[in-house]
């Protein structure tokens, strides 16, 4: 992913054909990469590097060391390919030709296969390794161990589309000895297939990991919004309930009054003993009445305090269920980049296929056209 040009990604999931510019772009990168040590736009996480490259205006930069601030022609040469594709150097071989990096007084293009290289290495044989890094071996771990997230560490050339018919390469080709032509095709053939092989495996079984964990997902979604509907239903009776108490409350209220004014009026008026029974008897009414009344106000705080509750609690489930509904959604644009990756991995080998049998009849029918011309 360090090599993918910008307007790849900005084109991700459209049809759109792309020349020579984003080969260019690549070779920027290297270079960059062999003066530096790293690509310059790499970050640990996947959608950063992606970032930088996106902003490669700002985020592009070079180390403030003199060792390096030396090297003008080579950075400008890193910058001019590092940039938009409208102005991005490469339009045609002899406009790279003529950039300052390219002319010194030890070769030329015309000389350069030619020339001495700079150094020679001193072999001992053809099995000599003494100019090679030694590998420490690792040791085997007890169980293979799948990665938390796709990192799309093993994916070089996702993305990277390369029109044949915009470039120059098919001159060379053409213009290369059958020999090594041959060769040339054998070897991408074998080890263009191999990682394409190991690289579309990688990414099926991670799309099948990442689809069966968006189904657990959407299963405990629905099962919490079945949840939240019961405890909805829940709430709708309980402020029914409320607005009963309330009712009824209202109209215990309204005959208290009146007792009251009744017991007023024959307080007023008791002048025997049967008002003076009847009064007792509306005493105890209102007493019973007033008994009714604070146990509907307890029965009405009660049932506030448990909506207040069953409502936090709601709360509560209908933020999860909003996360649960966001992380299905990146799992499903996951889903769909995998998807994306994997058909443009597939159009590159079959479009591999398609020119390694066009070659090699190329070549079939030019050897038989030497051989006929020979005799």
């Amino acid at each position: 992913p360090d090599y993918i040009a910008p307007e790849i990604l900005q084109n991700q999931g459209k049809e759109a054909e792309f020349g020579t510019e984003v080969d260019w772009w690549a070779v920027g990168v290297f270079i960059y990469e062999m003066l530096i040590g790293e690509t310059p736009f790499f970050a640990e996480a996947l959608v950063s590097t992606y970032s930088n490259i996106m902003d490669h205006k700002n985020s592009l930069r070079f180390p403030d060391e003199p060792a390096i601030s030396a090297h003008a022609k080579v950075l400008d040469l890193i910058r001019k390919f590092l940039s938009s594709a409208d102005v991005r150097l490469g339009k045609s071989v002899d406009e790279i030709r003529q950039h300052p990096f390219f002319k010194n007084d030890e070769w030329n293009f015309e000389t350069l296969r030619n020339a001495t290289p700079p150094v020679i290495p001193e072999l001992k044989g053809d099995d000599d390794t003494t100019h090679f890094e030694d590998i420490e071996a690792k040791p085997l771990q007890e169980s293979f161990q799948l990665p938390k997230t796709f990192i799309g560490n093993q994916l070089p050339f996702i993305g990277f589309t390369y029109s044949n018919e915009l470039s120059p390469i098919l001159k060379i080709q053409e213009a290369a000895s059958s020999a090594s032509t041959t060769s040339v095709l054998s070897n991408s053939s074998t080890k263009s297939n191999g990682v394409s092989e190991t690289e579309y495996e990688e990414v099926t079984r991670k799309l099948s990991a990442a689809q069966a964990a968006v189904s657990e997902s959407e299963k405990k979604l629905r099962s919490q919004l079945e949840e939240i509907s019961r405890k909805e239903e829940t709430i709708r009776k309980l402020e029914d309930e409320v607005a009963r108490c309330t009712e009824s409350m209202r109209i215990s209220e309204n005959d208290m009054m009146q007792m009251q004014e009744r017991v007023r009026q024959l307080t007023e008026s008791a002048n025997d003993r049967r008002l003076e029974q009847e009064l007792r008897v509306q005493r105890e009414v209102v007493r019973s009445l007033e008994e009714k009344l604070s146990k509907a106000r307890d029965d009405e705080a009660a049932a506030k305090l448990e909506i207040r509750e069953v409502l936090n609690k709601l709360a509560e489930e209908k933020e999860a269920s909003r996360r649960q509904v966001i992380t299905i959604g990146d799992q499903k644009r996951e889903i769909e980049t995998l998807r994306s990756k994997i058909t443009d991995q597939s159009s590159k080998e079959d479009e591999l296929t398609r020119k390694l049998k066009k070659a090699l009849e190329d070549r079939k029918e030019n050897g038989i056209f030497q051989v006929l011309t020979a005799d």
